[in-house]
């Protein structure tokens, strides 16, 4: 579902995304500093800190359309919108209107617009176009939208003033026959008997006072006859609300119903035919006047639930106040408990919320036998209840006794308050003057701690500096170091490689002054390769031998440096010696090529020279570096340690102050307490809390730590009932009179009743699907039925219903408890009508004898 919303979004914004960056223009104000810019494509962006005129680069953040049921039938009927971030401005916009977002002003309608609107023309040319502004029309407009040319405006709403509320009519409405309305009734008018004489447009009223209304006061009357000259109404209604104030009533009793989850109904499929009017309709879309349906489910109209339930409740109340009993039938979890609370709250009712046995009503007769089985188990519940009860009250009357104790240690207090009293008297400027010294040395003491303070804070500054500058030098220390010990290895690998060289130069050397010796005395040389030389020499003399094998390999790794290895290999295996038999010197071909390497040799011994030179300055400049670095650290440790010797004297000192501010405090303390006690002993008068809320705080400790403690187990009852019985007998009673208590323990006390008392109950019916037989032996006995009914339910089997969420526990109970409310109030009513009867009996008795007296 959600990722066909976000398809049809990216094409209703015109292949937009989030994290997009584009140019806009702002061609309108909507709010302050919320600019408005409209694409060619019908996307809306918001920019705040925007400015009219102004040209930006902005980035798209948030993308959406105003209306997903409008998306889903036709593209056009959504609003496209976007909110945009200012990333540059490319031009700054200097463009002034006249009027501003929210200014209010008066203007008066010279040109009709379009669609009922009117328009106001400002005189530099700007217009403002307000709607349902009629031409000629004068009134306060205020600014809700402002564009370079012209500006959007809406009437500003007036409220009536005190005395035009205390008019004598509402003029909204008329005065014919049957016309409620509103009127405050004139404390200077003229009274005839029960009738008040009003003059309404051109007509004298006579209004009858019902309702204990006074004159001054603001009723609601019913024109009950009119004529040409006169009309008589009566008073139906005291205080009653303004239009505004029902609609906030409302509105909060909707938002009450739909927190409770009343208006779910049942799954679509099985939606009663008659229960379709009291559903919710689509209003516009391809769906026009099609169910709306959510989760699978329909949704009840709360307005229409409402309006039943006021119908309902009224009728209820009417029942209540004749005196009729009410029967509670509802065997479904979510609303069983409920409908025991209920009915007991109500005092005079019956329930069945287990489970409705056929022939509860019908066959009254067999039911009454098994309610005189569990009569004696009931009647001894009864008893035990009694006994818990009183045991109750005797711990309320204690705890009652204890409040009375508290309240006549009040007056110990009252009394301690008068020897202060006393005190103040005789040393009043000793008593004064002790608190001021106590402050100022209190001022003085937070002051030097103040100093302390900021001394704390910046030892601590500072020595977190030092640290982090200790850590930097640290870390230059650890660098160097390491650059040092690089710079020793480079240094022993360049003079070890110095001294071999110098000893094959020593070699090369030596090898060139026995060449020129032999040449100067004429001897032949000759060179051959290593091979054959190794041959030849053990067999004659005349031969220069070869240096040792570790000399000699140095010599070929010195070689390949400037030489490749292919052609020392064929010098020293490839080359054959030639007239070995003539007298000569005879050569190895690689001693007489390493007397040519001479140059570079002395070239590398060089460069050594010139690189050991190098390392040695750049040692010397890491140990200076280095030195320095130590120094510094040196002067950092000693900074470390001051800086922490006066950290410790300052928590020394703080420590001190702290001890003196205590006693100081405690001293304030007893003052304050001193002061409260006198500032407040007029009040504490033998304590003057209330009776009710001594009582109401009695019953609040008697509910959380009492009732928990007095739970008394039910099942001893049985138990002694069936001591003599054996167990298996025993234990089929027990579960019998369980299970009789459990179905008619709610109906015991309709065993006194007949079958025509029976049918006079109101039936209040939760969950019409599952209780239908209780629904049918209702209808076949006369009862009146009230039920609540889903969407599964056939509303034409009940007398009066109201459409609600049957399954839900909070929808069940707010449905209840107004029931409930309405019957304890009928009753209450009823008790008062009650009263006042047998006196006005008595007084017309009184009247009869005396005219027959009389007569």
């Amino acid at each position: 579902m959600k990722t066909n919303m976000q398809k049809e979004t990216k094409k209703t914004t015109g292949g937009l995304k989030n994290g997009m960056i584009t140019q806009v223009k702002v061609n309108s104000m909507i709010q302050k500093n919320v600019g408005l810019a409209e694409l060619a494509n019908g996307l809306r962006v918001f920019i705040p800190k925007a400015k009219l005129g102004m040209e930006l680069k902005v980035k798209l953040n948030k993308m959406g359309i105003t209306n997903e049921n409008a998306l889903q039938t036709s593209n056009s009927a959504a609003e496209k919108y976007a909110v945009g971030t200012i990333l540059e401005v490319l031009n700054d916009s200097n463009i002034e209107t006249p009027v501003s977002i929210g200014e209010t002003m008066t203007g008066k309608c010279t040109k009709a617009g379009p669609r009922n609107s009117g328009i106001v023309e400002l005189t530099n040319g700007y217009m403002i176009v307000v709607p349902n502004f009629k031409l000629g029309q004068t009134s306060e407009v205020t600014i809700t939208r402002v564009k370079a040319k012209y500006a959007f405006g809406k009437l500003k709403a007036t409220r009536l003033t005190k005395q035009e509320n205390q008019s004598v009519i509402d003029s909204a409405l008329g005065v014919g026959m049957g016309t409620k309305f509103n009127i405050v009734l004139p404390k200077t008018a003229k009274s005839v008997n029960d009738h008040v004489v009003v003059k309404i447009q051109n007509r004298v009223f006579f209004i009858k006072l019902s309702l204990e209304a006074k004159l001054g006061d603001k009723v609601q009357v019913q024109v009950i006859k009119t004529g040409e000259k006169f009309g008589i109404a009566t008073v139906i209604k005291k205080s009653p609300m303004s239009k505004l104030e029902k609609q906030a009533q409302i509105k909060r009793a909707v938002q009450k119903m739909l927190k409770t989850g009343l208006h779910f109904g049942e799954k679509a499929v099985k939606c009663h035919a008659k229960m379709k009017k009291f559903i919710w309709l689509r209003k516009k879309g391809q769906q026009k006047n099609k169910p709306l349906i959510q989760r699978q489910r329909h949704l009840i109209n709360v307005l229409k639930t409402r309006h039943c339930l006021l119908q309902t409740l009224k009728q209820i109340a009417k029942y209540a106040a004749k005196g009729r009993t009410f029967f509670f039938v509802g065997t479904k979890k979510s609303a069983a408990g409920l409908i025991a609370r209920a009915a007991l709250l109500t005092q005079t009712s019956f329930f069945v919320n287990t489970r409705w046995l056929g022939g509860m009503l019908t066959n009254w007769k067999t039911i009454l036998k098994s309610i005189s089985k569990i009569r004696p188990i009931l009647k001894e519940k009864q008893r035990i209840m009694k006994t818990l009860l009183e045991k109750r009250q005797r711990i309320q009357n204690r705890l009652m006794l204890k409040v009375q104790e508290f309240k006549q240690k009040s007056q110990k207090l009252i009394q301690k308050g008068q020897q202060l009293i006393a005190k103040v008297k005789t040393n009043k400027g000793e008593f004064l003057n002790q608190t001021s010294f106590i402050l100022k040395k209190r001022q003085q003491l937070l002051e030097r701690g103040q100093q302390l303070l900021e001394k704390q804070t910046q030892l601590l500054t500072q020595r977190k500096q030092i640290s982090e500058k200790s850590a930097q030098l640290q870390e230059k220390a650890n660098l160097l170091i390491t650059r040092k010990n690089y710079l020793i290895t480079q240094f022993m690998n360049s003079r070890k490689k110095f001294r071999e060289l110098q000893v094959l130069m020593f070699l090369s050397i030596e090898l060139q002054k026995v060449k020129a010796s032999f040449k100067a005395s004429g001897e032949n040389l000759f060179t051959i390769s290593s091979a054959d030389f190794n041959k030849i020499a053990a067999e004659k003399s005349g031969f220069i031998p070869n240096p040792p094998k570790e000399i000699l390999n140095k010599l070929i790794a010195t070689m390949r440096q400037k030489y490749d290895q292919t052609t020392i290999a064929t010098e020293t295996n490839g080359v054959k010696a030639q007239n070995v038999g003539t007298t000569g010197i005879i050569f190895s071909k690689l001693l007489s090529r390493f007397t040519q390497f001479l140059p570079f040799l002395t070239a590398s011994i060089q460069q050594l020279k010139t690189r050991m030179n190098t390392i040695q300055q750049l040692f010397k400049e890491i140990s200076q570096g280095l030195q320095d670095i130590h120094t510094k650290l040196t002067t950092a440790v000693n900074l470390t340690k001051r800086c922490a010797v006066e950290l410790k004297l300052i928590q020394s000192k703080f420590i001190a102050e702290r001890k003196s501010l205590t006693l100081l405090r405690a001293k304030l303390q007893q003052i304050a307490a001193e002061q409260r006690l006198l500032r407040f002993l007029p009040k504490l008068r033998c304590l003057p809390t209330p009776e009710s809320q001594l009582t109401m705080t009695v019953q609040l400790l008697m509910k959380k730590f009492v009732d928990p403690k007095m739970i008394y187990p039910i099942d001893k009852i049985y138990d002694q009932k069936i001591q003599s019985k054996s167990k298996k007998v025993a234990s089929t009673r027990k579960k019998k009179w369980q299970r009789l208590e459990k179905y008619f323990g709610g109906v015991t006390k309709m065993a006194k009743m007949n079958t025509n008392q029976i049918q006079k109950n109101v039936a209040i019916i939760i969950g019409q699907r599952e209780e239908m037989n209780a629904v049918l032996e209702c209808q076949k006995l006369g009862m009146k039925i009230i039920s609540i009914v889903d969407t599964n339910c056939n509303p034409s089997l009940t007398d009066h219903f109201i459409p609600a969420n049957d399954d839900s526990r909070t929808s069940v109970q707010y449905i209840l408890t107004k029931m409930v409310q309405h019957i304890r109030l009928a009753h209450k009513l009823r008790r008062k009508v009650l009263a006042v009867q047998p006196a006005k009996k008595a007084s017309m008795n009184m009247g009869r004898n005396s005219r027959s007296r009389a007569f």
